[in-house]
């Protein structure tokens, strides 16, 4: 919510929100902090480039490679946290690495001092998170001392501070609706599952055949993977966002492949005629296309990043490739997923939200069953005084939700569901889809007495959504997430 004082928008320092107006915070310009940001993260690559321009280019490109597959396994077999940060700097260095040839050849580097190679990266990688955060407007920078942008050069890490605004703090808990948060407040919620023997959902099964039988099984596992991993362009970078037109390799076959490689203590590896020829074996025509959308060298850089090619050598990584076919079985099979989205959404308008509403003392409930109208209502709640005309919206997850274009997305959305339309996004088109909510409200008005409704009982519409809202209000109906419903406002 808004500053009760002044209106603006709240910032978070350290989990705490503040008002940078009232409190007289000394708030970077907007232009001003995406030049500083894009200092700082040129800045920290100087760092990292020296930090590595004497090592050799295949050992820390093979070390990167095996710290990742070691971070999946302790994750499926020991039900650790997955820090994504790590991940995606992982998969970035693999990325950008393979394709620079600055090395001096120099020095050996082995599976210790890759962790510190990681680590640096991280910092930048945090940083051009940052940047991501200012030009989508979700955070603002703080100074605490002058700085001169004709020369940064004496600006320090510790003069400045990039912090969430409240626009981002709606993502971060609609990302917490599906296990996706800051590395204190997961460690928190494993420990509470620990307490009461939940384990945290984790992939691996024999008993899925199908790619609609492990989205049904997994719908929830793979939906936090789809927003952990595709949250923003830069994560969308790190893990190759799939093209479906060109992917021609089902993801349980992509499962079973990579898994008949034994594990061992060590970094799995073929050389390449041998792995070409078990390609072949396994998926016939189709092999060449497996090599051009997931195996990683400096030749073939626009891939999922499954495997990779050094000179004759590939690597395999069996536990991550199972691990991100998790993720293939829901973009590839998006109709399958959406179904399954389209059922959990129906479950939502249901019963969640019908229970919702009687917790909070309806004294009755019509769920859409018993309206049995053409208006579409989804639910009417009569407290008394007041009574609520319901539209719901179970939406899945959404892509880039850190992206200022998911944020407009989302706002015509609710805006839309308010109105009755529905945007196509193959037209880019908005036609009709049903009355829009005011309507819904003019109908039930004529229609109290069907529905028990007293006459001076206040009709409210009212929009209830699956995630955070951005808008509390549109047209006089109110928009509400589930998670906060609070109908004292």
């Amino acid at each position: 919510m808004p500053c009760k004082t002044c209106g603006n928008k709240l910032i978070y320092i350290d989990d705490d929100p503040n008002c940078p107006t009232c409190e007289q915070l000394s708030v970077v310009p907007y232009n001003d902090s995406i030049v500083i940001a894009d200092f700082l993260i040129k800045k920290i690559g100087i760092l990292f480039f020296n930090a590595i321009k004497n090592a050799k280019k295949r050992q820390i490109l093979a070390n990167v490679f095996w710290a990742r597959e070691k971070q999946i396994r302790n994750f499926t077999r020991k039900h650790s946290l997955l820090k994504i940060t790590r991940l995606v700097s992982c998969n970035l260095l693999l990325r950008r690495l393979i394709q620079f040839n600055g090395f001096l050849e120099k020095e050996d580097i082995n599976e210790g001092k890759i962790e510190d190679v990681i680590e640096i990266y991280e910092a930048l990688v945090a940083w051009e998170e940052n940047k991501i955060g200012l030009k989508s407007e979700n955070f603002i920078m703080l100074k605490f001392k002058k700085y001169d942008l004709s020369n940064l050069e004496r600006l320090r890490f510790d003069d400045i501070q990039v912090c969430p605004n409240e626009d981002y703090n709606r993502i971060l808990k609609t990302m917490a609706k599906h296990n996706v948060m800051p590395e204190k407040k997961a460690q928190e919620k494993m420990e509470e599952w620990s307490k009461i023997q939940i384990p945290p959902s984790k992939p691996g099964s024999n008993r899925s055949k199908t790619s609609k039988e492990t989205i049904i099984r997994f719908y929830d596992l793979i939906s936090e993977f789809y927003i952990a991993f595709f949250r923003n362009h830069l994560y969308t970078e790190a893990f190759g966002f799939p093209d479906k037109k060109k992917i021609v390799i089902d993801p349980m076959d992509l499962k079973i492949f990579a898994t008949s490689y034994p594990i061992s203590d060590g970094l799995s590896y073929r050389e390449f005629h041998d792995f070409r020829a078990e390609l072949i074996l396994k998926f016939g025509g189709k092999f060449k296309r497996f090599l051009d959308n997931f195996v990683l060298s400096e030749n073939n850089l626009s891939v999922i990043p499954l495997f990779l090619q050094l000179d004759n050598i590939v690597f395999i990584s069996q536990s991550y490739c199972q691990f991100f076919s998790y993720v293939l079985h829901a973009v590839l099979n998006k109709g399958l997923f959406d179904d399954e989205t389209e059922k959990r959404s129906r479950k939502f308008e249901a019963e969640i939200v019908k229970g919702k509403f009687l917790q909070l003392g309806a004294k009755k409930y019509h769920p859409p069953k018993n309206i049995k109208n053409k208006m579409e209502i989804d639910g009417i709640a009569i407290f008394g005084s007041i009574t609520y005309v319901i539209e719901v919206k179970g939406w899945g997850v959404r892509r880039l939700i850190e992206e200022k274009t998911s944020k407009t997305i989302l706002l015509r959305d609710i805006k839309n569901s308010v109105d009755g339309l529905k945007y196509n996004d193959v037209t880019k088109t908005t036609k009709r889809k049903g009355p829009s909510l005011p309507k819904k409200i003019q109908w039930i008005d004529r229609n109290r007495k069907r529905f028990m409704i007293p006459d001076s009982s206040h009709l409210q519409g009212i929009l209830i959504l699956s995630e955070e809202s951005p808008i509390s209000e549109y047209k006089n109906c109110l928009i509400q997430y589930i998670e906060n419903l609070d109908l004292t406002q």
